[in-house]
């Protein structure tokens, strides 16, 4: 009786045995199917949602063409946020837990200073696509082992101020005859060096600064900051926004009535800026990266058309970026000689790819290359009836410059 039931015994767990390898197997073989790509974000930011919305959108596409050498991709998306530690965390899940090969996204240098050290701990290939720290590209010339595994797919914070210097001189200065200027930035890692950077330049071109300030990103009331730069005699406040309530910002410069503003403001970019200021920002300007419903290459516009469709709003730049990321990655796994962190990076490396941004390929220190119908800053401006037009450069605009109704230059 005893040998009867430790048979069974035996049989049962031997068939169990087997089930479970059987599982186990086939569990192992369906997630060798797949490719796992990462995209890290702040959820709940206007970057966030453009990187989140346009790797859905790449994905989509790149596997309806077949995946990445017959395997699909699986997209596996994780909140940053906007916080260093829990930015770690979720890095470390989707390296660890979750297996991607390859990530992209996440937003705010100072954010993503943080995570950079851990991508070499997990030999994580990453496309930073809403990062614009100089420091953090130059730590990939510095210390090319350790940082070797990070990419930055955007202009970085000197090439923008470039471009608005640009802006400034060729529009500003040279059509209109504006000499006197105020500064206003955020205070955080992407714009540190800002106000220094721009106000010796203009100077050094004979032209007034006349105000200039760094702002807390919490701060409630914008009002006493206008009301100063309208006293100072103004003729254009140069604006640093990315991570601060950029509508508060508008609305409380179309309250004081002050000077005509524009620069860099990342709440500005989208179509639905129009509605959410009440019309406030009419006539401010704002560079925006990416692209634009302009050609800038044959993929720009249906990325345009195909996001505003499935989305209901235009793209800003995060998500431009990270569509030609997804991209990018695609590519580079795809013809790496294996899924190793390291052989991704050498094909990400060599990458030559025509995106909806332009032409990209990588200078040395893992920035792209700068150049005609390569990723590159285009200025915008928010004119009547919620039309946003691009002012400059000048052989692709759109549209002129407008002054707000209430100023007049004396």
């Amino acid at each position: 009786m005893s040998n009867v039931s430790g048979f069974k015994t035996k049989t049962i767990f031997a068939k169990f045995t087997v089930v479970a390898i059987f599982a186990l197997l086939s569990s192992q073989a369906l997630a060798d199917e797949t490719i796992k790509i990462g995209v890290l974000a702040p959820f709940h930011a206007v970057a966030g949602e453009g990187q989140i919305e346009a790797s859905k959108l790449a994905v989509e596409e790149i596997n309806d063409r077949g995946g990445i050498n017959g395997k699909k991709i699986e997209l596996i998306l994780a909140d940053t946020e906007l916080n260093a530690e829990k930015a770690i965390a979720a890095l470390s899940k989707l390296a660890v837990s979750d297996k991607v090969v390859a990530a992209a996204g996440i937003y705010s240098s100072g954010v993503t200073a943080a995570i950079q050290p851990y991508l070499s701990r997990f030999k994580l290939p990453f496309i930073g696509t809403a990062s614009a720290s100089p420091t953090l590209t130059e730590n990939v010339s510095k210390d090319y082992e350790k940082f070797k595994y990070y990419f930055r797919l955007m202009n970085h914070a000197h090439r923008e101020n470039a471009f608005v210097l640009s802006f400034i001189e060729d529009v500003l200065v040279k059509d209109h005859g504006i000499q006197k200027y105020a500064i206003i930035s955020e205070q955080a890692k992407w714009a540190e060096d800002f106000i220094p950077w721009m106000e010796k330049r203009l100077k050094d071109r004979g032209l007034e600064v006349v105000y200039t300030t760094y702002f807390d990103i919490h701060t409630k009331d914008y009002s006493p900051i206008f009301n100063r730069i309208k006293s100072s005699g103004a003729e254009f406040i140069i604006s640093n926004i990315a991570i601060a309530p950029g509508e508060a910002i508008s609305k409380a410069w179309y309250e004081a009535k002050s000077a005509p503003m524009g620069g860099a403001n990342v709440s500005a970019m989208r179509s639905d800026y129009w509605e959410k200021t009440q019309r406030q920002c009419l006539t401010e300007s704002t560079y925006i990266l990416g692209g634009f419903n302009i050609p800038i290459s044959s993929r720009t516009q249906p990325f345009w058309e195909k996001y505003k469709e499935r989305y209901g709003r235009t793209p800003e730049y995060a998500a431009f970026y990270t569509y030609d990321a997804i991209y990018i990655l695609a590519d580079s796994i795809g013809r790496a000689t294996s899924l190793k962190g390291d052989d991704i990076v050498k094909a990400i490396e060599t990458v030559k790819i025509t995106g909806a941004t332009g032409l990209i390929e990588w200078d040395k220190s893992h920035d792209p290359i700068e150049g005609e119908g390569r990723p590159k800053p285009y200025m915008l401006q928010w004119q009547e009836q919620g039309i946003p037009k691009i002012i400059y450069p000048k052989d692709i605009s759109t549209g002129n410059f407008m002054f707000p109704s209430w100023f007049s230059k004396k």
